[in-house]
């Protein structure tokens, strides 16, 4: 029985199932009956609709849960179904225990090589959020929690970060939430290009307060708009895009930037569990598995550290 739940929702689209795109089109709808008879604004959108199952015929988009979507939901079955076993005894066996899915490993991403991130850094510098990049890139932020810091929790004369918060989008607003586990809480030392980025930061952020006087939101955020609100998450990845096609380098995700910098620290040397501390994870076994690429050059060294072993077996 478990393992057709999981086939079904492999291949059951959400978007169908859901009514997504029906909600889609009643916004678009809606939209577009109060406008109506409104000249259009400079610059308008276009209001779109239905893209795919609310059509006429409907166009099944495929939007699939994903294989670790897939995995969530088995592990929340076979916990309920265990306590029903061992606690409960309201069932003998727990099926779910049996059941064993397939799946797709994560994909890997190459990180940013260190003359790839110098690169960066040195277009990235001049924007008015260059500091948050910078945040992400050495400190191995995550973009709500860059984006969720206070100046409250930023020590610049000790050079230290305390992490506790992070910004996301739920439900159509912009809410402060707690940081994605009890280990991502956490104090971060900051290098000093970091440190001397905040304070650049804050100096800009002290010009656009004054620049906009009344209108200015008193949020407390590191990182807002020019007017003091908090920043939309979708914009931030559209500036880091515009950022990477200015300085030349390989466009990569925002999150990719902790990749970079847990594998950059690895490059230097730095044990597992001490990036493990830097980036807020559990277990090593995450920062090892997930976050740090086996670098050609960290591969090279221990491939020339082994034949050194077997030099001379000619003579």
């Amino acid at each position: 029985m478990c393992a057709a739940v999981s086939t079904r929702l492999k291949l059951t689209c959400q978007c169908c199932s859901q009514g997504k795109d029906k909600q889609r089109r009643d916004r678009a709808d809606e939209v577009a009956k109060r406008l109506a008879g409104r000249p259009p604004r400079k610059n308008a959108k276009k209001i779109v609709g239905a893209r795919c199952c609310a059509m006429t015929p409907p166009e099944c988009c495929r939007s699939v849960l994903s294989d670790a979507t897939i995995q969530a939901a088995h592990r929340l079955l076979r916990t309920a179904l265990q306590d029903a076993v061992g606690v409960d005894n309201i069932l003998v066996e727990n099926v779910a225990r049996n059941l064993r899915l397939s799946y797709r490993y994560r994909p890997k991403f190459q990180a940013w090589s260190a003359s790839e991130a110098r690169s960066f850094l040195r277009v990235a510098d001049q924007h008015r959020l260059g500091a948050l990049f910078t945040a992400a890139l050495l400190l191995g932020l995550r973009r709500g929690e860059a984006l969720g810091l206070v100046w409250v929790d930023v020590d610049l004369d000790r050079g230290v970060l305390r992490v506790r918060q992070a910004l996301q989008r739920a439900g159509g607003v912009l809410r402060l939430g707690p940081v994605k586990s009890d280990g991502s809480a956490r104090f971060v030392a900051m290098p000093a290009p970091c440190v001397e980025a905040f304070r650049r930061h804050r100096e800009r952020q002290g010009a656009e307060r004054i620049a906009a006087g009344a209108k200015w939101h008193d949020s407390g955020l590191v990182f807002t708009t020019p007017i003091g609100t908090a920043m939309e998450p979708a914009n931030v990845n559209k500036i880091f895009a515009g950022l990477c096609t200015r300085s030349g380098v390989r466009r990569i995700r925002f999150h990719d930037l902790r990749h970079s910098c847990a594998t950059l620290l690895y490059e230097l040397g730095v044990p597992i569990e001490n990036i493990q501390d830097v980036l807020g994870h559990s277990t090593p076994v995450i920062t090892k598995l997930l976050y740090v690429d086996g670098t050609e050059k960290m591969q090279r060294a221990a491939a020339d550290r082994l034949g050194s072993l077997f030099e001379g077996l000619d003579e």
